[in-house]
């Protein structure tokens, strides 16, 4: 993981706002673009306001005519840019058109206090085609007034009335996750579309991953590094070819199962990225499966050990920093090294080696990286992905600010051509990503 260097630099890409984007047009699937972020964010917060007042007052009292209008031109604005408008609560936070939103620390009681309202009324979101009229939001605000759930799927004057917005029943991702029947891969998953199979495959490697690591630290039954592949498998062909679907698919808040959330979010940006560069479906599954495991050595610490602010004496610091030969070790009592181990092995031991050194030019700026190490692009791939989930979920760093990072002082620990080739992905999740004309990536 990206050590506590980087928070001194971070401050000052703080200090110089947001980041701005090439371009600023939007366009279809671009997850991470400025101005769809921008959009998203003015929906959930107009939303979470006029549910908080409409709790106190009718929809049709004065005080809502301008927030109705405001809330009304966010919706549509967004519905002409996107030809659609899907909100979904998951967790703490809102999906918008599968892309995670993002808000600020100030922001986050106001989005738990909306989430915890869509929960009361059962609603798990909703869906638009077309844009709305101010009648039709206060339909909508009308299902909020309600003092008890709509128990059984029934039917009040507003569902009556909501016949251009299509709700949801409100269904917990974390009971998704804590259930046995996450991991029962049923024909009903056939029925599923991509995005929401995605989700289901990510939350059976959050509960496998629970398991597994309960075993590592003697608190379970052991379970076998082999038994979370046909888990990455799935995780492979729903992300293959469809990538901009899945790179928001992350748990930001995850105190105490910290290692499990990230070990999870580092396989499957592995797979979506490794995917881009143009690795095949079958080594995409052996990268998969080094990205789930590259933090092997540390699952069974004390996960007190692993808190970012965790006071360390000198021993339990030489633990941590041995973890990497515990991993080397894991895998080869594992039993026999055929190539997928062999590619686990190298990633939990490599992943976290810097690439090289950077070089400056007269005027003390980078110039380029010289390399210094023989990496594996397994190794290079999942070192990226770990460093960019450890910024963006473990320090509640901004997209843009975790690529900058990447880019500026911690740019000797990634390889040039890959780093660029993420960055861009990053910045146009619609946009096919190519590695450079003559430069080829050698798997070893």
């Amino acid at each position: 993981m990206v050590g506590l260097e980087v928070d001194a630099m971070a401050d000052k890409f703080r200090t110089q706002g947001k980041l701005e984007a090439d371009g600023e047009n939007l366009e279809e699937g671009r997850a991470y673009s400025k101005r769809l972020q921008e959009m998203s964010r003015a929906v959930v917060s107009g939303l979470y306001m006029l549910v908080k007042n409409v709790k106190l007052y009718d929809p049709d009292n004065a005080i809502f005519v301008k927030p109705l209008e405001s809330f009304r031109e966010s919706i549509n604005l967004l519905i002409r840019a996107e030809g659609n408008l899907n909100l979904q609560a998951a967790g703490e936070a809102f999906y918008l058109n599968n892309m995670l939103v993002r808000t600020d620390i100030k922001s986050a009681d106001n989005i738990r206090y909306l989430v915890s309202e869509f929960e009361r009324v059962d609603m798990g979101g909703f869906e638009l085609d077309a844009p709305i009229n101010v009648s039709e939001i206060k339909a909508l605000l009308q299902v909020f007034r309600v003092g008890e759930k709509r128990r059984g799927g029934g039917e009040d004057v507003s569902d009556r009335k909501l016949q251009v917005i299509r709700l949801r029943k409100f269904e917990k991702l974390k009971e998704i996750m804590s259930s046995e029947k996450a991991l029962d891969a049923s024909s009903s998953d056939g029925r599923l579309d991509r995005k929401r199979y995605g989700m289901l495959v990510f939350s059976r490697l959050i509960f496998f991953m629970r398991r597994f690591i309960e075993g590592q630290r003697g608190d379970g039954p052991p379970v076998h590094m082999n038994k979370a592949l046909r888990f990455i498998q799935d995780m492979v062909d729903v992300c293959h070819g469809h990538r901009a679907n899945f790179l928001g698919l992350s748990v930001m808040d995850r105190g105490e199962e910290a290692l499990v959330f990230h070990a999870v979010n580092v396989a499957v940006l592995s797979i979506v990225f490794g995917s881009e560069v143009g690795i095949g479906k079958e080594r995409l599954r052996d990268l998969g499966m080094a990205g789930l495991f590259h933090d092997l050595g540390k699952m069974a610490l004390d996960p007190d050990l692993l808190l970012p602010n965790a006071s360390l004496n000198p021993e339990q610091e030489k633990r941590i920093e041995e973890s990497s030969l515990r991993s080397v070790v894991s895998y080869l009592r594992a039993g026999a090294m055929d190539k997928r181990s062999l590619v686990g092995l190298l990633v939990a031991a490599n992943h976290g080696t810097d690439y090289g050194v950077a070089v400056e030019n007269h005027l003390g700026k980078i110039s380029h990286i010289k390399a210094t190490s023989s990496l594996c692009v397994y190794s290079k791939i999942v070192g990226i992905a770990d460093a960019y989930d450890t910024l963006t979920c473990e320090k509640a760093y901004s997209a843009d600010i975790a690529v900058s990072l990447m880019n500026s002082d911690l740019a000797h620990r990634f390889d040039p051509i890959l780093l660029r080739a993420f960055g861009q992905m990053m910045k146009f999740q619609a946009s096919k990503v190519f590695v450079g004309a003559g430069e080829r990536l050698e798997l070893f």
